[in-house]
């Protein structure tokens, strides 16, 4: 895996661990009935937002990856 990379997961280890405990802080709180219908309902719209169909990213371009380290060939569908 190149360094560039490795670094970037390691970076952003701690914003995801934070996203999830919060996550998970929303789910039991949902669950328990904790939160007013407002907030619950604003939540689990959340939730449908993400879940919901998303546009596909754009595919890196060659000289992108080559910069980053990894290689990039073209494959034609059945070949």
């Amino acid at each position: 895996m190149p360094l560039v990379l490795l670094r970037a997961f390691a970076q952003e280890m701690p914003r995801l661990q934070a996203r999830e405990s919060i996550s998970m802080a929303n789910i039991v709180a949902l669950g328990m009935g904790n939160m007013d219908k407002d907030d619950a309902r604003r939540l689990q719209d959340d939730w449908r937002a993400v879940t919901g169909p998303t546009a596909a990213a754009a595919a890196p371009s060659p000289d992108f990856l080559a910069s980053h380290g990894i290689g990039f060939s073209r494959e034609r569908p059945g070949s």
